[in-house]
């Protein structure tokens, strides 16, 4: 009896001993026993859970980073397709139209040889040059058709402003009116695009007098 009096005194006597019994950091931990920080002045249980929170925000940003340089790597994608693209269709453009200044420049001897024999059909004594005058126009011709060159000729058909120039109009019995009734100068196209309209005569109608 007289020893558990005496440590229940002592126990009194000595406030140290109780507070080791519960902790007074910020931490959270009821007893000292369960934070490791009370032997030391500053409390490690909040100092790592103030790292967490830094851990977590460097995370989130981390993640926003990612998430941005994703985006700029599909932008980046996207921009270098589109320019493939338009490196592809600009090569296929100059493959297309390489030749359109040489075949400028020969429209016209294509176009005096045409003169040539409507002039000698005229004479039946130059029959055998006519021939050969024919013979190597169909040639520069059959040429013309294998790099995409084509004729336009659009005796008959409606006039179109994009692909006829109309020199002159004329009343015509044949025709009626605003069709092209005479082609004075043929026109060319190289793969679709328009190289020189064709001259033509535009038909005003029917003959009134």
């Amino acid at each position: 009896m007289a020893n558990h009096t005496e440590n229940m005194e002592n126990n009194q006597n000595n406030p140290a001993e109780q507070e080791a019994e519960q902790c007074g950091c910020a931490c959270g931990h009821s007893e000292k026993s369960e934070c490791k920080c009370h032997s030391e002045e500053e409390c490690k249980c909040n100092k790592n859970i103030s790292e967490i929170d830094e851990l977590k925000a460097e995370l989130e940003k981390a993640k926003e980073e990612s998430a941005k340089n994703y985006d700029n790597y599909l932008r980046a994608v996207a921009n270098l397709d589109t320019y493939r693209r338009r490196v592809l269709r600009d090569m296929e453009e100059i493959r297309k139209f390489a030749i359109q200044p040489f075949v400028e420049e020969l429209l016209s001897s294509v176009d005096n040889l045409e003169l040539a024999i409507e002039h000698a059909r005229k004479n039946k004594d130059f029959k055998d040059m006519i021939t050969g005058i024919e013979m190597v126009l169909g040639q520069i011709k059959k040429v013309f058709g294998n790099f995409g060159v084509e004729e336009i000729r659009p005796l008959g058909e409606e006039f179109d402003p994009n692909f006829h120039e109309c020199v002159a109009h004329s009343p015509s019995d044949e025709y009626p009116e605003n069709k092209v009734s005479s082609i004075m100068r043929t026109g060319y196209k190289l793969n679709g695009r328009l190289i020189r309209p064709a001259s033509v005569v535009v038909s005003s109608g029917a003959n009134k007098e």
